[in-house]
């Protein structure tokens, strides 16, 4: 249990710091700028007894990285910008 609880706070903390940093940008003019963002969602998962281990008695984790994006945002001046998200 203790195992586990270190990793959510892992992952949290982590999970958290993404979200605080948006990515390189690029400046450009007087207002013109642009920007790359990469987001990928997290996932990890816990089995208990799932029988792997010497005795077919232990859990296993899984760490999975869905949904990959690539986004570029930019603006050329007040008015007029773009954002593309693959």
């Amino acid at each position: 249990m203790r195992k586990f609880l270190l990793t959510l706070i892992f992952f949290l903390l982590v999970s958290g710091v993404n979200l605080l940093y948006a990515g390189p940008r690029i400046e450009f003019g007087e207002e013109g700028w642009l920007q790359f963002d990469l987001k990928v969602q997290g996932i990890a998962d816990y089995t208990p007894d799932f029988g792997s281990g010497v005795y077919g008695d232990d859990g296993r984790w899984d760490f999975n990285l869905r949904r990959p994006r690539f986004a570029f945002t930019g603006m050329i001046n007040d008015t007029w910008g773009v954002k593309v998200q693959t």
